[in-house]
């Protein structure tokens, strides 16, 4: 991945420094060394090899940036980003089957990236309690197991095995809708367990 990142003139002018980090992976790949700089501007490349997947960036910028992720031969060509917004919601990419825009939202929600699984839907599920609300709602929760269908309708059927941290299990079943590459509504029902 190269990365650059340039202050505006303005911010520069005033003798400003202007922060600018990358994580991968809510910082959690130990493969990727996580650029994090204080300065009038700056650039670098970041190499990881043999960590094929699916992995998310988040940046944090006071200043305009550009990052361009280039995948090793033989793999899917990877996107480039940029923005003066780097907070901007990440969506799947057009064309995700909406089975795996909810399969990828349990995957983020295992590995406790409640940031990436708040961008796939999880902000249009919270009933208007907002982030921390919603991520504190996951709090007694160790796994999660759903299996999901597509339906021919374009919603996702979905059966949840929810283990707690106590040991005891829940069980819900509902349907997802997924739009423009995120959820966009649930209809679930606890099945079992306790309340």
């Amino acid at each position: 991945m190269q990365w650059t990142y340039k202050p505006s003139a303005d911010f520069a002018s005033q003798g400003l420094s202007a922060n600018f980090s990358i994580q991968a992976d809510n910082g959690n790949d130990i493969q990727f060394n996580d650029p994090n700089q204080l300065g009038n501007g700056g650039s670098g490349v970041v190499h990881v090899y043999g960590d094929a997947g699916t992995h998310y960036l988040t940046i944090t910028s006071e200043a305009d940036w550009t990052i361009t992720v280039t995948a090793t031969s033989g793999q899917p060509a990877a996107p480039q980003a940029t923005g003066a917004q780097p907070t901007q919601p990440i969506q799947a990419a057009p064309g995700t089957s909406a089975k795996a825009v909810v399969d990828q939202f349990y995957q983020d929600l295992n590995a406790h990236n409640y940031q990436a699984a708040w961008q796939l839907g999880g902000s249009n599920l919270n009933g208007g309690s907002g982030y921390s609300t919603w991520v504190a709602g996951y709090a007694t929760t160790a796994s999660i197991d759903a299996s999901t269908v597509q339906n021919s309708d374009g919603t996702v059927s979905v059966s949840i095995t929810a283990t707690q941290t106590d040991g005891s299990v829940k069980t819900y079943a509902g349907t997802y809708t997924v739009a423009n590459g995120a959820i966009a509504a649930a209809n679930i029902t606890q099945t079992g367990g306790p309340n």
